[in-house]
């Protein structure tokens, strides 16, 4: 069945193809000789005098043939005749689709110049638009808000610029779109997302721009030019402008501060040791909370002086040893605190929580602990048991 089909798709096409052939080289030009012939043989016998009662006969003929006009000569002229009507009829046809592909190809032709001339209506206007004057940037920093560190990854170490800026254009017609900024010598590690700065409008933005590599000493200032990109691709550089350096714990609290998050600073306290005892204040008995441990302070942009303790539904009496911690670093200290109104029942526990107070005010709660009595209150200046 297969070999049926393959062998019907190879014979009909040929099959077509020497029917038209046939048709048109052979068919047509032997009717037309035909026809013709008989015609001319009559009017060569009329021509001749043939007599008409014996057509065809040898006499008949041998007086055709030989006639002044011979039929031989209108035989040749008759298939001539005919080759020259087929092939006359063949260039008609050739002309035909000659002249439609020809209309096609000028349809085609003049889509084509459609599509150039909107081509080079786009590129005049891009032309256009890039020779256009660049719109002039301006970008005034806050007092004190132009910092920089350094942020560390497992895989790069970036250079961070924060601060809050006021963007401008003198353009009055075109609106900026500033996606990106960097130094000369570095490049934008992310974009800065998109200031939009129309005309005749002043955009207030917080800027944190990362960048690579790192071209700075760490803890030194940074004396730089900003540029800034468009989102057509333009540059924009900006006046020479300083970034007073800060550390890594500096650096995460202003960054929350210019996202708009409230700064929690926290304070973290492991105790190594701790307990309580009596002693006395102004004569008055009071219960002092004691011990050592590591300190942690995070999420604060400088050093933290702290000159108090509170415990809710006490009063600190006594002398309180102030002291000083570093963002970020952990240190090792004792803690000796006395409070009137703790009055527990012998030497039961306290459970307490302790509250931090820094120079400025801020609370720097801590988490809840129990202290046990101590056994040897006379080293920590307390009163011993027996004498209680």
């Amino acid at each position: 069945m297969t070999s049926l089909l393959s062998l019907s798709r190879w014979v009909i096409p040929r099959y077509d193809c020497c029917m038209k052939w046939f048709r048109d080289v052979v068919l047509i030009p032997v009717l037309i000789t035909v026809v013709g012939g008989f015609g001319f043989m009559i009017w060569g016998a009329w021509y001749s005098g043939v007599k008409w009662h014996s057509p065809f006969s040898t006499e008949w003929l041998k007086a055709v043939w030989t006639a002044p006009v011979p039929i031989w000569i209108v035989f040749v002229l008759l298939v001539a005749g005919g080759y020259l009507f087929v092939l006359y009829r063949r260039s008609m046809v050739t002309f035909k689709e000659e002249k439609t592909y020809t209309a096609q190809l000028v349809e085609e032709a003049g889509i084509v110049q459609d599509q150039i001339k909107l081509i080079r209506r786009d590129h005049a206007e891009e032309m256009a638009e890039l020779q256009k004057p660049k719109p002039k940037l301006h970008v005034s920093w806050g007092i004190g808000d132009c910092h920089w560190g350094v942020r560390r990854t497992e895989e790069n170490t970036f250079m961070l610029i924060i601060g809050r800026a006021l963007f401008s254009t003198s353009d009055i017609n075109e609106t900026l779109y500033l996606t990106s900024a960097y130094i000369k010598g570095t490049k934008a590690a992310e974009n800065i997302g998109t200031i939009t700065v129309a005309p005749g409008d002043a955009v207030h933005s917080h800027l944190s721009i990362l960048l690579v590599p790192l071209i700075q000493e760490p803890d030194t200032e940074l004396v730089a030019k900003l540029i800034f990109v468009d989102s057509k691709g333009r540059a924009y550089e900006t006046p020479e402008q300083k970034f007073e350096p800060v550390g890594r714990y500096e650096m995460k609290f202003l960054e929350a501060q210019l996202d708009g998050i409230p700064s929690a600073p926290e304070l973290t306290l492991v105790w190594r040791s701790f307990g309580w005892c009596w002693t006395k204040q102004d004569g008055e008995m009071a219960v002092r909370l004691t011990g050592d441990g590591f300190l942690q302070v995070d999420n604060v942009p400088e050093k933290v002086l702290m000159v108090d303790i509170r415990i809710e539904g006490a009063e600190r009496v006594g002398i309180f040893d102030s002291f000083e911690l570093e963002p970020g670093q952990r240190t090792f200290r004792g803690i000796g605190v006395d409070f009137k109104e703790l009055k527990p029942n012998g030497k039961e526990p306290i459970t307490a929580v302790m509250t931090f107070v820094d120079f400025k005010g801020h609370l720097y709660p801590v988490k809840e602990a129990t202290f046990k009595p101590l056994s040897n209150p006379e080293q920590f200046n307390g009163i011993s048991w027996a004498n209680m």
